[in-house]
């Protein structure tokens, strides 16, 4: 007996090698499930030989496995080497998706980095950029000073070509990719929720890996954009002001993509909510969406529903980095969806509002303008392409 457990367990180490190096993903799924069931049916039954005189031939079934009790040993090493290659396997399937080019009906990546981000193409198209007086009256209502929309308008038509844009906010596990591959180095500091010096490595809040990043400058989400153009032979760069806000409305005409309702808010975004008055003392009910996301801080990246061209977290979760310099209206703005590189070129414009805003802030419509090194622990970036 202990001769044919040997030759199960050779058998048993041939299984794991082929698992292992076999890149046929039906033959693989045969293969686990024969071995499964082989070990299942050991387990249960035994395959313990038939009785046979002493002069008589062996009897054998596949290398003959002996006793009941020796084929059961067998069924439990067989049923523990099913479950242990099935999660090797999926633990390869996993890191494959992430490192392997691939094609998604959510959007396409150039390369197998984990820096590269999935992309989504944005159709071209004509939207009506800023706020008319119904918004404007709309933001009032909400607490939003009237001398603070004036930047937003006059509203003007814009007709924006098609481009690429992220999926969701670039992760902190895509940032430190690029920051580890590049050896880029952020300098500074921004401040946390504590008033203590914070990075985008340690925010002041727990992240995990999916999360967008944050404290980064203007200047870091350029680097992180060049270095992708480099790398992958396309055109990376931040969206211009008109494309993002085209984008953000995704065919839309109410003051966010989702409609005008606070209370839908916590489907689509993570925003200054329930979770988070009850979370931090000094916030009011009165500041925030009457909902519940669930998240105090920030949220996985792609954790809410996207808006009609597959984009997540265009409001809410992080602030966005945007190409433009800051004008105070929109008089004189390009009207061909192009970068706008006149006006204060010192403060450049960041979109969309984040997880510590209240309503009236976070709007497709909102703006707002800081210095190209200016770090918030509330502000980070998406990508777009242009070929």
């Amino acid at each position: 007996m202990i001769g044919t457990i040997l030759r199960w367990l050779v058998f048993v180490a041939a299984v794991v090698a082929v698992i292992r190096v076999t890149r046929d993903e039906l033959a693989l799924s045969l293969l686990l499930g024969s071995v499964f069931l082989l070990g299942v049916i050991f387990l249960l039954f035994g395959f313990p030989g038939r009785r046979r005189a002493a002069d008589a031939e062996p009897s054998s079934w596949i290398g003959d496995p002996g006793t009941r009790t020796g084929s059961r040993i067998l069924g439990i090493l067989l049923v523990a080497t099913g479950i242990v290659a099935a999660s090797q396997y999926k633990e390869r399937s996993t890191v494959r998706v992430a490192t392997i080019p691939f094609q998604v009906a959510s959007g396409f990546r150039d390369c197998d980095k984990l820096y590269c981000p999935t992309m989504v193409t944005i159709p071209a198209g004509a939207f009506d950029m800023g706020s008319d007086d119904a918004e404007t009256q709309f933001a009032v209502s909400l607490g939003e000073k009237m001398a603070d929309v004036q930047d937003e308008k006059p509203r003007h038509r814009v007709t924006v070509e098609h481009f690429a844009l992220s999926v969701t906010e670039v992760t902190r596990d895509q940032f430190e990719a690029f920051v580890t591959e590049s050896r880029y180095k952020p300098e500074g500091f921004c401040f946390g929720l504590d008033e203590q010096r914070r990075t985008w490595e340690h925010p002041g809040f727990p992240q995990t890996a999916n999360h967008p990043v944050v404290c980064v400058t203007w200047h870091d989400a350029k680097a992180y954009a060049a270095y992708l153009s480099r790398k992958t032979g396309h055109k990376y760069r931040l969206p211009s002001e008109a494309e993002w806000e085209y984008a953000a409305r995704a065919g839309s005409a109410t003051s966010r993509y989702w409609g005008q309702d606070n209370a839908d808010a916590c489907q689509y975004a993570n925003v200054s909510d329930s979770t988070a008055a009850t979370a931090m003392k000094w916030w009011t009910p009165a500041e925030n969406f009457l909902c519940t996301d669930g998240f105090i801080f920030t949220a996985p990246a792609g954790k809410f529903k996207p808006n009609a061209f597959g984009l997540h977290d265009m409001m809410g979760n992080v602030w966005e980095w945007t190409e433009d310099c800051y004008n105070t209206s929109y008089n004189g703005a390009p009207a061909n969806g192009s970068v706008w590189l006149a006006g204060n070129c010192n403060l450049r414009v960041f979109r969309g509002g984040s997880w510590v805003n209240d309503p009236w802030e976070v709007r497709s419509a909102l703006r707002d303008g800081g210095t190209a090194t200016f770090r918030l622990s509330d502000a980070g970036f998406r990508v777009a392409r242009t070929d």
